[in-house]
């Protein structure tokens, strides 16, 4: 007979935090930035590579309310990652000092809405025509 649980357990709360953390941090510079798909797909960049990155608001809000807040935008000289969520501009000193070293999105019924953490709700990856 299978066990009813009426409360999460603090184990299974601090496994879905951690479960649902959506970046990762080097101690030192980072030289590859991964970017962890939903699909399992996951993409690498170099820092190097890296022209620009911007931040901004979600337009896809006034069509849909319940849509991430915030859109960052990275350049890349092959490619453009658009990560979308709620606080990230939380990750904005990450990629100034390069230490981050992975970014993953996760579905929002995962995300912890009181917590101060950036949250990724989608990452979406688009290659630059022409770009090798």
């Amino acid at each position: 007979m299978p066990i009813r649980r009426s409360e999460s357990s603090p184990y299974e709360t601090s496994y879905r935090r951690e479960a649902a953390k959506c970046f990762d941090l080097h101690g030192g510079s980072s030289v590859v930035i991964n970017f962890f798909m939903r699909d399992g797909r996951v993409y690498g960049f170099t820092y190097s590579n890296l022209i620009n990155y911007l931040m901004d608001a979600n337009p896809d809000v006034e069509l849909d309310r319940d849509a991430p807040p915030d859109r960052l935008t990275l350049a890349f000289s092959s490619h453009d990652v658009v990560a979308l969520g709620w606080r990230l501009q939380g990750l904005f000193q990450f990629f100034t000092d390069a230490t981050i070293s992975s970014l993953r999105a996760f579905d929002v019924r995962y995300a912890e809405f009181g917590d101060s953490m950036p949250f990724v709700a989608d990452i979406i990856v688009t290659p630059i025509k022409g770009a090798q």
